[in-house]
């Protein structure tokens, strides 16, 4: 395998990346696809984010074809994309890839990269976004979380999920539970999250021919505190709706809040 040299890791991190919001990765693809051309970008969505890249260990090649080949999937990569599935081919390498702890496939000397754990994202705004604009009571909203940095709207969930100085300002002293449902494949863009119960199921849907789509899932449970408004959950929601256009690229993202009226902890 031909690994990123220091030097092409330090070109990129220097690198202003552009991607069409509704470009490849929302189709359901596990990376998300970054070029250094907006023009480029631009052929997927005019409305484009621009982001500095921070990858740690990257795989390089010139094609999918040379990638999968690096990755021993030959075989299941050209089975896939003959039969025309080709997200499913691109979540074959990007799931290899992650288990092989790679952050980046690299392409193009760097003119195209496509980008495993979303955490190396650092997305850049033409006005900054102030730690100020967070909410600092319950009747007080924060930024457009559309207009927020991905690692911004990040630091904020767990500020809202977590901090026990922040609830007590807030006067928050209601138990709820946040649930998200997401497919397995896509799981580890919440590993940011400070602390969750995770749990694996699926999804089970008859289809017109008696038969079942079967879907492996994992369900990610979160206890926090909101106030008598539910100002936190509501804030909560909107983060991840913003977090899921711009990360997770479900079409529906699964999340939902609900009390806890009784329990033993």
């Amino acid at each position: 395998m031909q690994e990123a040299t220091d030097e092409l890791l330090e070109n990129i991190r220097k690198t202003l990346y552009y991607r069409g919001i509704h470009g490849l990765d929302s189709c359901g693809r596990i990376g998300i696809y970054f070029t250094n051309s907006p023009e480029e970008a631009k052929f997927y969505d005019e409305k484009i984010i621009k982001a500095y890249l921070n990858p740690k260990k990257a795989l390089v090649s010139e094609t999918s074809v040379d990638l999968a080949e690096m990755l021993g999937l030959s075989k299941e990569y050209d089975e896939l994309v003959g039969t025309g599935r080709y997200i499913e081919s691109d979540d074959l390498l990007s799931r290899k890839g992650l288990k092989l702890g790679y952050d980046t496939f690299v392409r193009r000397g760097g003119d195209w990269v496509v980008v495993l754990k979303p955490d190396i994202i650092k997305e850049v705004r033409e006005e900054s976004y102030s730690m100020s604009e967070r909410p600092i009571s319950p009747h007080k909203i924060g930024a457009d979380p559309l207009k927020m940095p991905v690692g911004a709207i990040q630091d904020e969930l767990n500020l809202l999920l977590f901090d026990g100085e922040f609830q007590r300002a807030c006067d928050a002293t209601d138990r709820e539970l946040l649930t998200i449902v997401i497919a397995e494949p896509k799981a580890h863009h919440f590993d940011f999250l400070t602390g969750k119960t995770e749990w694996k199921v699926r999804g089970k849907w008859k289809r017109p021919d008696e038969g079942f789509d079967i879907e492996r899932n994992v369900q990610l449970d979160v206890e926090f505190k909101d106030s008598a408004e539910e100002s936190i959950g509501k804030r909560v929601i909107q983060l991840l709706r913003a977090y899921n256009t711009k990360v997770v690229s479900e079409k529906v993202l699964y999340a939902r809040t609900m009390p806890i009226e009784e329990g033993t902890l």
